[in-house]
Parts: structure tokens; sequence; C-alpha cells
């Protein structure tokens, strides 16, 4: 296909890439220690995170698109105003590199994952931490919450999928069939299956959850 639109403004490698669920808006996290978000129709930046103290590694937009997150290096998580750029809260406990940050689907809770080994659930609004989800035998790569908020999925490098009760942090399962470290995990848009990228094994693998693993059932 044919290049729209190019955005130039970092001055070093570019890590991460979200889009606004309007589309309006695109946001792209940087080895600069930066984040910076862009109008999507022009191209023009408009608004720039600068607190990090290190490599900037993901960034994440609310399901609603009124608040951001960014998290990286320096350990740190920002939850940010998407319209004002103003900062609202920042996530302090991890001992090391942050290389996930998450909304729950009501935009309440962020989810993080760390190279320290453990997930960590913040409010998102005050940034206080809830939860401490320890399991994991080495770096955490991803999380994703179910769509209806009361499960976490988490990949790492001890090659296990984890499966969490999002409201107590209380572990449900653990799957173990990869052979590498698992890079991505996602939901079905109805929760009863998970997709599981082990970038370790060059395999992508598709599960079917069971009621104990997803939740009681919708009425």
């Amino acid at each position: 296909g044919a290049e729209v639109r190019r955005f130039v403004g970092h001055t070093a490698n570019v890590l991460n890439v979200a889009i606004s669920p309007d589309g309006g808006r695109l946001i792209t996290t940087s080895s600069d220690k930066t984040a910076l978000v862009w109008d999507m129709a022009s191209g023009a930046e408009i608004a720039k995170f600068a607190q990090h103290a290190d490599n900037v590694w993901c960034a994440a937009f609310s399901a609603e698109g009124a608040t951001i997150a960014t998290a990286g290096a320096d350990k740190i998580g920002y939850i940010w105003d998407a319209a004002t750029g103003a900062q609202i809260a920042r996530l302090v406990g991890h001992e090391g590199t942050v290389l996930s940050a998450t909304f729950s689907p009501n935009g309440k809770r962020v989810v993080t994952a760390s190279v320290d080994k453990s997930v960590r659930l913040w409010d998102a609004g005050s940034g206080a931490q809830l939860a401490r989800l320890v399991g994991h035998e080495a770096y955490v790569y991803c999380a994703a919450f179910s769509p209806d908020g009361k499960r976490l999925a988490t990949g790492g490098g001890d090659r296990a999928v984890r499966i969490w009760n999002a409201e107590t942090g209380e572990a449900v399962a653990a799957l173990k069939q990869h052979t590498g470290g698992v890079r991505s995990v996602c939901f079905s848009p109805d929760g009863w299956r998970l997709i599981s990228s082990g970038g370790g094994d060059g395999t992508v693998r598709l599960w079917a959850l069971e009621e104990s693993e997803v939740g009681a059932k919708s009425a």
C-alpha cells in the first residue's frame, strides 16, 4: 500500500505505538525517554510526555480514549489525561523495567507487567497499587484483561500463560505448553478463548478456557 503519512519527532528508536479507540490519535514511545501523541489526520504532534527517565517501552489508551498509560525502563508507570496532557497518577512499585501497561475495560484499573517477575494492578485515578501478582519465574512480557474485566492473562519468559482473578489477584490457572517465552496474550470478545504467542517457540496457541478459568457465565 501507499504511505499516507509520516510522523517525525522522536530522536531515537520508536519502541511502541497505539491508536486511540476513535482512530483520531496515535501515541508513540521511544528510547529518547518520551511518548508523543499525534493527530492522525494531519500528522501534527499534539502532546509530549517527557517525565520518564529512561526508555518508554509501552503505551495504551483507555477504552473510551480519555486517559493514556505509559511505562518503561525507569520502573515507573504514568497515567495521563489524553485531552490536556496533564499527569493524573504515577505508578510506583516495580523493581525492574515495565514492559506492558493495559487498562481494564472500564478504564478504572491498569495492569502492568515487568522484568521483576511481577504483575501489578493499580487504581488508574489515584495510582494506588491494588494487588501484586506473583507466580511467574522470569520476566513478565504481557498482560491482558478479559472483556468483562474479571480475569487477567499474563505471559512470561518462564514459558507460562497464567490466568488470575482480576478482582482479588488470586491465581486461577497456569498453561505451560509453550516451549519458549510468551510475548503476547489476548482474549476473544466473549472471553471464553485465549490466544497466546510464544516468541521463543515460534507458535501461536488458541486455548478453550474452562468455566473456572473464565468466571461465572453471565445470565
